[in-house]
């Protein structure tokens, strides 16, 4: 992801929603406790015997301890229709923004699943 850890449960609340707005935590706190985030980067591999794991840019990280946080994706509906432009799935906060500005002055349906829908 490009953003902190974000409540994505706010997305479908205010689709208008400025990224800042739904942070669980800014900058500054990361820094007050002296803990680093990296962004934008993927796990490629974990080798729990020498506690590293190995990232998409060639770094190699150690670890004491090791939380694996995979986040989720919207599983999307095998439907006729899923590929027309005016079908939108709801999963990062520029998504929010674009089906709010979509959908201004119109009629919509809202299909959705668990807690968000």
């Amino acid at each position: 992801d490009d953003l902190l850890p974000y409540d994505k449960t706010r997305l479908s609340k205010v689709m208008n929603v400025e990224s800042e707005s739904i942070l669980l935590r800014r900058m500054e706190f990361f820094h007050q406790y002296d803990i680093e985030v990296w962004l934008r980067k993927e796990a490629l591999s974990v080798d729990t015997d020498k506690k590293t794991v190995t990232f998409d840019d060639g770094s190699v990280q150690s670890y004491d301890q090791l939380l694996i946080s995979t986040g989720c994706r919207a599983k999307g509906l095998d439907l006729p229709g899923m590929k027309l432009d005016n079908v939108k799935m709801l999963e990062t906060p520029e998504d929010a923004r674009q089906i709010h500005t979509a959908c201004l002055g119109c009629n919509v349906v809202l299909v959705g699943t668990s807690f968000v829908g």
